[in-house]
């Protein structure tokens, strides 16, 4: 069966944090992965991408593409290098629709920042629909997990993931609700200049609620 949805995350975890509805709600068996980085922030890339795999196969994703770029929480992505990627992985799948980070990075990653640029405006060109998880939004889409599929989030992110997460889980949002919103380009492209460039946004419509953070 032909997938229908990709989802391009930064991260290996970051794929069962922020979309594990996309992979068991919206699109069972039916939703790609695409992971931006190598996950060898501390010298355990091979370790973090066989966890992806196993978290992968977990939540019944079809097929996982790796771009295998540098992962690291200080320097930022080629994000042009990100957007010909993703532009040609959208257009060999023929997705309908893709999932990616928020423009502010969900907790302020500065990678998660670069692919939520980079995505947007590759899908932008080929004028297929982005959703990102949902926060300074009055408009956004909500997707509760059932028992058994909240259950299953929990068990990849405290046993795949336990590792990597110790020290710092409380500290994200692991819930059985999943939010999403649609932004355009535009918007995204104002709240990355503001992170890139310390550029206050202007022209934000369904993202006017993040301003109030970016105010000089």
């Amino acid at each position: 069966m032909k997938s229908e949805a990709l989802v391009v995350a930064a991260h290996p975890d970051d794929e069962t944090l922020f979309f594990t509805s996309v992979f068991t709600v919206l699109y069972p068996g039916a939703a790609d992965l695409c992971c931006v980085t190598d996950g060898n922030y501390e010298g355990r890339g091979q370790a973090r991408m066989a966890q992806l795999h196993s978290a992968g196969q977990a939540l019944g994703v079809p097929r996982i593409e790796l771009l295998s770029l540098k992962d690291s929480f200080r320097e930022r992505l080629p994000v042009e290098e990100v957007y010909e990627a993703v532009l040609n992985l959208i257009r060999s799948g023929g997705y309908k629709v893709v999932y990616t980070h928020s423009p502010h990075g969900e907790y302020g990653h500065i990678q998660h920042q670069d692919v939520s640029y980079a995505v947007h405006w590759a899908a932008a060109e080929l004028g297929v629909p982005v959703f990102s998880p949902g926060a300074f939004s009055r408009n956004y889409t909500a997707h509760t997990l059932s028992s058994d599929q909240f259950s299953l989030k929990l068990d990849i992110l405290s046993g795949i993931y336990r590792t990597e997460l110790a020290g710092f889980w409380y500290q994200l949002p692991i819930g059985p609700v999943e939010v999403f919103q649609e932004l355009d380009f535009v918007e995204v492209e104002e709240v990355y200049k503001y992170f890139r460039a310390g550029i206050p946004p202007e022209n934000l419509n369904r993202y006017r609620e993040v301003a109030r953070f970016m105010s000089p």
